[in-house]
């Protein structure tokens, strides 16, 4: 007997009403799908927003590896996470953590450093 799951609005723009029940329903989506790319960004968003910037990386990666035709919106999820791990350096070097601020930076620059260069304006190719 199959069991049948509420799959949430997919679009990267769709709005999250409960996060955490979405997480719990694309978590069981991808257990009986683990290909699904469309559930993959969408919970990598989800978690983003959520502050979880290392698993919406993982869900992000895991995307990234399926052979599918969802490299614009993979594109849209990597320069969303990148813009997260940039300001989290922001925030840490305020805050004194000068490692952890590098160490995000670096992760920025490696994942889109064509946004970095446009946030900061500083960096060039």
């Amino acid at each position: 007997m199959s069991q049948e799951i509420k799959v949430p609005d997919m679009s990267l723009e769709a709005e999250v009403e409960n996060p955490f029940a979405e997480i719990v329903m694309l978590t069981q989506l991808l257990a009986m799908e683990p290909k699904r790319t469309d559930a993959l960004l969408r919970r990598a968003l989800v978690l983003l927003n959520m502050g979880q910037l290392v698993e919406a990386e993982a869900d992000l990666n895991v995307a990234m590896e399926l052979p599918d035709k969802w490299e614009k919106e993979i594109d849209k999820v990597r320069c969303k996470v990148a813009v997260c791990y940039y300001e989290r350096g922001r925030m840490r070097h305020v805050s004194g953590d000068d490692k952890g601020a590098m160490e995000d930076m670096r992760h920025a620059m490696e994942m889109a450093p064509e946004i970095v260069k446009e946030i900061t304006g500083r960096f060039n190719k």
